[in-house]
């Protein structure tokens, strides 16, 4: 008698039943990495920084395990001064070094994925060495097609200047501004905190020759102006002054002498020392502390 060998039926569900367990098994594995790339079940490890050592706006890359790919998640500070993290993958993290970061000490801060759980810090034994650079730019000015300017007041992005020669910085006021003016120019304030570009005088209203070199005096209230009239005599204004309180808009007399171009204000005796063209002279004006005049 023949035997036949049957092969064993299994239900169709069986199959079914086994696929849908394979499935559940891939996802919970797949459960442990969260959606940016951060592994729980894994320690975040850092290695190592480089360069060592730069200056501003140098590139920086940190290297390491488990960082995760979303940069919102990192912040990154620098000798105390925070930056942005660019760009991150599980391995690397791409910053730039920000301004003063003379201390070095680098220090990396990941949340979690879902924000409850408390965030990873880390800080480097091995310090940046932050090398300072000398930064050079435009601060406002322009010029036209052709080359040319012209004194525009205005925002930083519209001002410009046609003739700039002597700069002044006044520290003394409540906002931080330069004072600028050129020979047969205006004199004009650049405010370095509204960013903005006004006229305060210009030579006709001041009834100048030529304005030249200012200085302020002790105080900051007082601003000094010398007149090149171009008259070999003392029947003219040399020096003006203007006033704070007056926002400087108006040009008094000071000294009258021959045409001069400079000056300089001592503070300590109170003296104004000012140039003469004509055979060369240094003069002064001398505080009287008994009369509380010149």
């Amino acid at each position: 008698m023949k035997k036949e060998h049957m092969k064993k039926q299994y239900p169709h569900w069986c199959g079914v039943l086994l696929l849908y367990l394979m499935a559940c098994i891939t996802s919970c594995q797949d459960d442990k990495i969260s959606s940016n790339g951060y592994d729980p079940s894994k320690p975040v490890v850092f290695t190592d920084f480089s360069p060592s050592k730069g200056s501003l706006r140098t590139q920086l890359h940190i290297y390491g395990e488990n960082f995760g790919n979303d940069p919102s998640k990192i912040q990154i500070t620098i000798g105390g001064r925070s930056t942005t993290t660019i760009g991150c993958n599980n391995n690397e993290i791409y910053c730039m070094v920000p301004p003063k970061a003379f201390d070095g000490d680098i220090k990396v801060s990941i949340e979690s994925a879902d924000g409850t759980a408390s965030p990873i810090e880390y800080e480097f034994e091995k310090r940046f060495q932050y090398v300072a650079q000398t930064s050079v730019g435009t601060l406002v000015g322009n010029e036209d097609e052709q080359g040319n300017s012209s004194d525009v007041d205005g925002d930083f992005e519209k001002a410009r200047f046609g003739n700039t020669e002597w700069l002044l910085m006044d520290t003394f006021g409540i906002q931080k501004c330069l004072i600028v003016n050129g020979f047969k120019g205006p004199i004009r304030r650049i405010n370095l905190e509204t960013q903005e570009v006004s006229t305060l005088m210009t030579e006709g209203q001041g009834l100048f020759g030529g304005m030249y070199y200012m200085c302020f005096d002790a105080t900051g209230d007082t601003l000094f102006v010398s007149d090149d009239h171009g008259q070999n005599n003392k029947d003219r204004r040399e020096i003006a002054y203007l006033l704070r309180s007056e926002d400087f808009r108006r040009a008094r007399p000071y000294v009258y002498d021959r045409t001069g171009y400079s000056c300089a204000y001592q503070p300590l005796t109170k003296t104004l020392y000012y140039s003469i063209y004509w055979q060369g002279t240094i003069d002064r004006v001398v505080f009287d502390p008994t009369t509380q005049g010149w």
